[in-house]
């Protein structure tokens, strides 16, 4: 009985998942790749601006640098300390070692004392954005690098799972290389057997 019609195309199908699914890693590859590369900034470890500076130090000026006193311990005593004589505009050094919570305390005792003219009314709206501003750069740092650290372990993950595709695509090619060697050793097995019989016919007649 000669061979299928189908009979390579049905061993051609063999790899196609493997090769599919790599083809789908390749491309997660790229895109984790991308989306890593995409922000430069994320591979500069630049300092903080004074805005940004970390709640509980101080810059200070240093020669021809700039270093870090770290003078956060400070500031329970002066929101438990505040008096009517009290100012509503703090020192840049101190807000800059402020949180938000901290801040609010202080001007609530300071409020509960005096009332605050105008221009002290504005100068602790003011205040109280630099300081939620600044926190809100330091949670979005924060959340940033979280987010970078779980696309570089997914992205080690995906080269683990593509070098595997890699090899399954491998043997599923060689697979398929055994099978077509096997189904062209067959087909010329039986085209050999039809030209025989073909001969001992005529030769009979």
């Amino acid at each position: 009985t000669p061979p299928h019609p189908n009979h390579h195309h049905h061993f051609s199908l063999l790899p196609s998942c493997s090769l599919f699914r790599l083809f789908l890693f390749s491309s997660w590859l790229n895109l984790v790749y991308c989306c890593l590369m995409s922000d430069e900034s994320l591979k500069r470890k630049d300092p903080p601006t004074e805005d940004e500076t970390p709640p509980g130090s101080r810059r200070e000026a240093a020669g021809d640098g700039e270093r870090v006193m770290v003078s956060g311990s400070a500031i329970p005593d002066l929101v438990a300390n505040v008096t009517a004589s009290s100012p509503a505009e703090l020192p840049r050094d101190i807000l800059l070692d402020m949180t938000s919570s901290s801040l609010e305390q202080y001007f609530k005792e300071l409020m509960a004392l005096r009332t605050l003219t105008k221009d002290e009314q504005k100068s602790v709206a003011s205040q109280r954005r630099l300081i939620k501003n600044r926190e809100s750069a330091q949670l979005s740092r924060q959340r940033k690098k979280s987010y970078v650290e779980e696309l570089k372990g997914d992205l080690d993950s995906l080269h683990t799972q593509h070098a595997q595709l890699l090899q399954e695509r491998d043997a599923a090619l060689s697979t398929l290389a055994a099978l077509r060697e096997q189904a062209d050793a067959r087909k010329k097995q039986q085209q050999q057997q039809h030209q025989q019989q073909q001969q001992q016919q005529q030769q009979q007649q």
